[in-house]
């Protein structure tokens, strides 16, 4: 016995509203986590099923005041690399499209405590191995990048 069409599509509709819970859920729980970790507010706006829109990301502490992003897309490609003679690689390459990057910077306070001197560390080849594993399946790709700096003039502080 096969399924009707109004059984599969009453099936594809439920994966898909699913599916789509499933996204706005993580999407809204990472927003959350940056703004506990990084002591930051996040707000955007969801424009599809693998695009957020307007992306803000203000932070209290730092050198950078505030990240704003227009978009970004998120897509699934076949990357298509020559390995040898006649092998081709096909795997799968998760790239990310950031259009309309923007970042402010905070003005630096002079002051005249002196620096401390930092321990070096010696990061181990493993954690870089790790971290090209992973580089190799992603894609990043980033389209009008603004870096502001914000002027302060004397007579603002007499």
């Amino acid at each position: 016995m096969g399924a009707s069409p109004a059984k599969f599509l009453f099936g594809f509709l439920f994966v898909s509203i699913v599916l789509w819970l499933i996204f706005m859920f993580a999407s809204r729980l990472l927003a959350w986590i940056l703004s506990r970790v990084l002591g930051a507010s996040v707000g955007f706006r969801v424009g599809g099923w693998k695009c957020l829109r307007d992306v803000v990301v203000k932070f209290k502490k730092g050198a950078v005041e505030s990240i704003s992003v227009g978009e970004i897309r998120l897509s699934l490609r076949q990357s298509l690399v020559k390995l040898g003679v006649g092998f081709i690689s096909r795997d799968p390459k998760l790239q990310v499209l950031i259009c309309d990057l923007e970042v402010v910077m905070r003005v630096s306070k002079k002051s005249t405590q002196k620096t401390k001197s930092k321990k070096r560390r010696t990061s181990g080849r493993g954690k870089w191995m790790v971290l090209a594993n992973m580089a190799r399946f992603l894609s990043v790709s980033v389209t009008d990048l603004v870096l502001k700096v914000r002027r302060v003039y004397l007579s603002s502080y007499l």
